[in-house]
């Protein structure tokens, strides 16, 4: 909380009234009083508060230094008893209710424990949690805050426990609003599993539609979208995509998937059946030419031993072990021979 002095000064009045209300202020000054008064709150200090100060030097023995630690432990007081209050209650308390517990804390004794148990006594403290449990509850179901009409609505029952938190769900589960989004979240939900995307907003409207007031069953609208023509493609493409992964280590690329596509639509091809007949093509050797040579040589082959590799490749059919040997072979000649 920012701590406001001016508003600490009129607490500050009010607990010195009712702790020694003899004290009355003056005009006289004293440099040194002012000075501790000025470190401790950062301001000038108030006639009331010199009045205090001189008293508590005089009649209580008080060193200047004393003094102002005194002041500093009021002040932090009075600020943790604003915090309190504005925490519990929702509201800063007003200049007399943090005196008169600024009072209570300094000289009845209280503890932080004790004004929390007085609070929860208090209407406003009462009314305050009312209002938080609604609002955590209308966020939790509507996903919204509640506005004031419904808020006010509502405080009273919960406060008096005549209504209850469960029953709040029930109610506000039981409305059209939390219907129509949990119908939403649905549409939302199956586009994002079947399709691989988000509903556009005709779709949404479209199929809540259908669901709230034309009777249609989630079962029905499940198999309608796998059944459609995007399914298919969609299912067809994760397949193009997971086949090249697997057997290129690469991303397809756009217009691979679109030279594809139709023949695994029409066909239903499987990744295991896509991932063969990307085998068979050059890039698939060169892929395998790459990782041997990343294996025996620990290097990357440039573009004319790819060629030559690929080609001898196509030519005796060899597996990926004889493969490796031959490049062995291959590198160590070439060096006997540079050698």
């Amino acid at each position: 909380m920012k701590k406001n002095l001016l508003v600490y000064c009129l607490v500050f009045q009010h607990f010195l009234c009712a702790q020694a209300p003899g004290i009355q202020p003056s005009g006289a000054g004293d440099d040194a009083l002012r000075e501790i008064i000025r470190a401790a709150y950062r301001r000038e200090p108030a006639d009331l508060e010199l009045a205090y100060g001189r008293d508590r030097m005089v009649h209580g023995g008080l060193s200047l230094e004393e003094l102002g630690r005194e002041f500093r432990s009021l002040a932090a007081s009075a600020y943790r008893i604003q915090e309190l209050v504005t925490d519990q209650t929702g509201q800063p308390p007003s200049v007399e209710e943090t005196g008169g517990l600024l009072h209570r804390f300094e000289v009845a004794g209280w503890n932080m424990n004790r004004m929390k148990r007085i609070l929860r006594e208090n209407e406003r403290y009462q009314v305050h949690q009312a209002e938080l449990r609604i609002r955590a509850i209308y966020r939790e179901e509507l996903l919204r805050e509640p506005s004031d009409k419904e808020i006010a609505g509502r405080v009273e029952p919960i406060r008096s426990g005549a209504l209850r938190d469960r029953n709040l769900r029930r109610e506000l589960r039981d409305t059209l609003e939390y219907r129509r989004r949990e119908t939403r979240e649905t549409i939302a939900a199956l586009y994002r599993d079947l399709l691989g995307r988000a509903p556009s907003e005709l779709e949404q409207s479209v199929w809540t539609k259908q669901l709230l007031e034309e009777g249609l069953s989630l079962r029905r609208a499940r198999r309608t979208l796998m059944q459609s023509e995007e399914r298919k493609i969609f299912l067809a493409e994760k397949r193009i995509h997971e086949a090249y992964e697997r057997a290129l280590k690469r991303e397809v690329r756009p217009e691979e998937i679109e030279t594809h596509l139709d023949v695994v639509v029409e066909r239903g091809f499987s990744v295991r059946q896509i991932e063969k007949a990307l085998k068979l093509g050059p890039e698939f050797l060169e892929v395998r030419v790459a990782s041997a040579f990343e294996r025996v040589l620990i290097r990357p082959p440039d573009e004319q031993e790819l060629a030559k590799f690929v080609s001898r490749l196509q030519e005796q059919g060899w597996g990926n072990f004889r493969l490796r040997r031959e490049i062995r072979d291959w590198a160590l000649a070439l060096q006997s021979q540079t050698l």
